[in-house]
């Protein structure tokens, strides 16, 4: 995870410092629940807002799936008899 960034049952969630200083990798902070507010969380006595992160997908992943070829390479009983 990235400064700024905190994963909280499964979904990845980024940090609006507004103007505050970004909170350090590997903090322990408070997530706050409220189904009015949403996520928030505090972390040195501020509460900051959050917004839902997806992560970005990588620039090397293949999103396609090589569609496997199926090889006959059993030889009939007949040619091998005829060698």
């Amino acid at each position: 995870m990235q400064p700024g960034h905190f994963s909280f049952k499964n979904r990845c969630f980024q940090i609006l410092d507004e103007g505050f200083p970004i909170i350090n990798a590997r903090r322990e902070i408070t997530v706050l629940i409220n189904p009015r507010f949403g996520i928030r969380v505090e972390y040195g006595g501020r509460i900051y807002n959050t917004i839902r992160y997806l992560k970005p997908q990588n620039k090397n992943a293949n999103t396609e799936v090589p569609q496997k070829s199926v090889k006959n390479s059993r030889t009939t009983p007949s040619a091998a008899s005829q060698q």
